[in-house]
Order: C-alpha cells, then structure tokens, then sequence
C-alpha cells in the first residue's frame, strides 16, 4: 500500500480534492494557533473517518506535524476487534506516526448511541493522554450530513438554541478547541468518492443501519439511523430539494445567535452575582429586569460556577420563578443542590449540597 502522500498527491484527483483541500485549509489554521502540537485523530475506519485520516496524514507531514490515529473499538460486536486492528494496520501503512488500538467499555446510560458516545470520547482522551498528547484536540470526521441529522434529532426533543446550534468546526474565536471537525462543510458522499478515489476499503458498520443490530429500550430503530434512512429522505421528498445544507445553515446561524446570547448572559452574571462562602449570591430584582431568555442562562452559568451542571429547563424554570414570579415559595430543590430566594432582601442563593 503507498503512503497517504503518496495516494493523495501534491494535486489531488477530482474525487479526492474536496476533502484533501479542505484538511489542508484546516491543517494551515492548525499550524498557526498550535504549531507544536501533534494532529490526534479519531479513525473507526469508516467513509469519514478514514477519509479525514489519510488526508490528514498527508497534510499534517507537508506541514510538519506529527499525526496519531485513534481507533476506537467500542467491543459491541463480534468481529468488533478484529476490524479495529485492522484499521491500524491500514493507517500504519498509510504513514500515521503514531496508530493506536483503544478499548472501551459501552455502558448504557442515555441510551445505545448516548452511552457509545461518551465511551468514544473518554477513550480517545484515554488514548491520546497515553500518547503524551493530552493537551492536543481530537480530530474527528463529522460532516454536514451529521450536522442535519443532529438538528432534526434537537427538535424533535423540543431543544433551545444551544442544541440546535450544532457542532462547532473547532477554530471558532481564533482559538483551537478540544474537537476540530473540518469536514462540516462537505456532504458523506465527498468522503466517500475521496476514499473511492484513494482507492482504500472503508468499514461499514452494520450498527449504523436502521435495521442493524442495535435497538432503543422498546425495540424500534435507533432514532439517528432511522432519522438518517427514513425522515431526511421522505423530508427532500416532500420539500421537493434536499434539506440537509439548509438544516446546517440553521445550526450555523443558531451558533451565532447562541454564542452572542452567551456573551450577554456572562456580562449579566458579572453584575447580578458575587461568590459568597463557595455559594452564589444573586441580586432578584435586578436580574428579573432581564428577557426570559437571558434569564435562564445566568441562571445556567451561575449553577455551573457552584458545580451544578446537571439543570435540566424543568430546574431552570423553577429557579426562574425565584426571580420572575416570586410570591413566597420555598426553596427549589436541585440535583446536588439548592436554591434559595430571601424575602427581606430580594437575594437569592445559589449553592451545593453535601450530597455531591
């Protein structure tokens, strides 16, 4: 098998350009917020991922930069393994400095594809600490098509802003973030014509299917899939055009409109709240004088500063009604904590609980 320098070339084919240009871009970005840090990688050795590796083991080595690859062998099914080693083998041979192997226990928390999730992401940070790569962001192949289908799934569970907003590339604020997906901007079909045109076999997994072998607790399909096979198709066929690019041009603008909320709510916070004894004081009627919205998400930042980053909208709405619509009620009751409104004062107490 020929190097991934090899495969891709100085002027990459018409299949494989789409891809290889944008992880150049990204790559030339990378090397300017982080020059000394190695390219880390998650592979499963799917479309995407592989696609996103062996172009990244192209630019990365133009540029200077040592690439690790992370394969994630999530042990679910049989031949689970013996497909994970493989992909090192593959990335091994495609030049990757560095391509690992890493284990990971799925539980079942949240769900099939909740619970494989938070596994992949603790074992990439396992295996990335263990290639002294701990402070390096993980690379990952997420695309424009993962992009929709996160935002149909968001409302479908009646999400704000926040969730709606999406993934973020990873460069946003001119800074590098923990995860870089610079494959949002292209389609899962660009991926696969890039490995098609590289001429390398990429992994399908049988779980990703609707009618895989994976199931949600009452036995249907598991909700990304059957959104994937079944919703997106039937919406461009009703809407007439594909709806995927405008979806993401809605996470897009959400991440905008979301981010600039955040900003408000942080400079509200910086007003309204003092540390008081590892609690949070908040002044009520100053923060009542606030859009709901606003509201709400000091309220979230002022949880989080005391370590209470479990409020679902349910705890949010009550400790909105401490501010908005206080009329004598007690004390509000959170996961690890609790929260109080004094009537005299107009204060109102953020604070843990030992039960943390």
């Amino acid at each position: 098998m020929k190097k991934a320098s090899e495969l891709v070339g100085a002027t990459p084919s018409a299949q494989v350009r789409p891809v290889s240009l944008a992880l150049r871009r990204a790559v030339a970005t990378f090397d300017a917020l982080a020059p000394s840090l190695p390219i880390v990688v998650g592979c499963s050795g799917g479309a995407d991922s592989l696609a996103l590796a062996t172009c990244l083991i192209d630019a990365g080595s133009r540029a200077g930069h040592d690439v690790y690859t992370i394969t994630v062998d999530h042990g679910i099914r049989p031949e689970s393994t013996a497909e994970a080693e493989e992909v090192v083998r593959k990335l091994t041979w495609l030049g990757a400095d560095k391509a690992v192997r890493e284990q990971v226990q799925v539980g079942s928390a949240g769900g099939p594809e909740a619970a494989a999730r938070d596994a992949r992401y603790e074992g990439l940070a396992r295996a990335a600490a263990e290639l002294s790569a701990a402070g390096a962001p993980i690379w990952l192949g997420h695309t424009l098509d993962d992009q929709a289908e996160g935002v149909l799934l968001s409302l479908a569970r009646g999400s704000g802003t926040h969730s709606l907003a999406g993934m973020r590339q990873g460069f946003e604020g001119g800074h590098v973030h923990s995860r870089i997906r610079p494959l949002l901007g292209l389609r899962r079909a660009d991926t696969e014509a890039c490995c098609n045109g590289l001429g390398l076999q990429y992994v399908v997994d049988p779980s990703n299917k609707a009618d895989g072998p994976w199931k949600t607790a009452d036995g249907q399909a598991l909700r990304r899939a059957a959104l994937r096979e079944r919703a997106l198709p039937a919406l461009a066929q009703a809407l007439g055009k594909d709806a995927a690019p405008a979806l993401a041009k809605s996470a897009l603008l959400a991440r905008q409109d979301d981010e600039a909320l955040e900003a408000m709510a942080q400079t509200i916070l910086a007003e309204v709240a003092t540390d008081e004894d590892g609690q949070i004081l908040l002044q009520a009627n100053a923060l009542a004088s606030h859009l709901p919205a606003l509201r709400r998400r000091v309220l979230r930042l002022a949880g989080a500063r005391v370590g209470l980053t479990e409020l679902t909208a349910t705890h949010l709405q009550a400790l909105d009604a401490l501010v908005s619509n206080w009329h004598g009620q007690g004390p509000v009751d959170l996961p690890a904590g609790q929260a109080l409104r004094e009537a005299k004062t107009g204060r109102m107490w953020l604070r843990a609980t030992s039960e943390r």
